[in-house]
């Protein structure tokens, strides 16, 4: 009887710490979804925020979406709010989809609910050990990323329409940037890479991001910010699990969908 009474106690002991580590560990990264849900990662008033204690406390309405891009076509009625961030504008996803929390992803207090994507970007070095994760779901315009709605200049169109199956070509290369780049989704990419090729089905488009916060990186890269968002991009990378994105979008399969309207 000792003996159970004794093997129960150390069990009982045992959950209490794990519970008390898993806690521990539970509510910094709470916190920390706060204050990215609250102020983004290029919030120009972050600053001021982090002086609020609901800040820290409650949640705010950034989880990695931006609907300000999101302008709706002549058949749409949808109300563009640049203070609203939901995921799912349109109400045309399922519950785990629309209510995805990028920043919680990242910080693992919410399993990944996008699809693994079944592609993989071959210029990459060592894609083949990386997980991608689609966000076709959330790709509301990919015309903006096919053909003259590009914005390229006829060149760059001539040398995208010239590829040979197998080769691909950033947009880096082709020394253009596309204007409407921010246009095709309300995922908050920012600086992701657009890249063009062709395989067997064609000609495609491709969507390369990764969901981080390298300090030397991307947006942190470009824009030197002071303090405490510079602070959090040092630590944010400690913590959190980068999400790589690929996608393609065939250009034939978008001007099929195109002449079928």
């Amino acid at each position: 009887m000792k003996i159970k009474k004794s093997l129960k106690q150390l069990a009982l002991g045992t959950s209490l710490v794990g519970l008390s580590l898993a806690g521990s560990i539970y509510v910094p990264l709470k916190v920390t979804n706060n204050v990215m849900s609250h102020c983004g990662y290029r919030e120009v008033e972050a600053s001021s925020k982090l002086k609020h204690l609901s800040t820290y406390t409650t949640k705010g309405n950034y989880r990695g979406f931006v609907n300000s891009f999101l302008y709706p076509s002549a058949n749409e009625s949808i109300e563009v709010d640049p203070n609203n961030f939901n995921p799912d504008p349109l109400n045309k996803l399922n519950e785990s989809k629309g209510n995805v929390d990028l920043n919680a992803v990242y910080l693992r207090l919410q399993s990944n609910p996008l699809p693994r994507s079944n592609v993989k970007p071959e210029w990459l070095e060592d894609s083949d050990k990386i997980d991608f994760y689609s966000i076709s779901d959330y790709i509301h315009k990919p015309e903006e990323l096919v053909g003259e709605k590009l914005g390229f200049s006829q060149k760059s169109l001539e040398r995208i329409l010239n590829m040979d199956e197998g080769e691909t070509i950033s947009s880096t290369k082709l020394g253009e940037k596309n204007p409407r780049a921010l246009f095709f989704t309300n995922v908050d990419l920012h600086d992701y890479t657009l890249s063009f090729g062709r395989d067997s089905k064609g000609i495609y488009s491709s969507v390369y991001d990764v969901w981080d916060f390298e300090p030397n990186g991307g947006y942190f890269e470009k824009n030197k910010i002071e303090s405490p968002i510079e602070l959090g991009g040092k630590i944010l990378p400690l913590i959190g699990k980068p999400i790589h994105f690929y996608d393609r979008i065939y250009w034939s399969d978008v001007e099929a969908n195109e002449t079928s309207l």
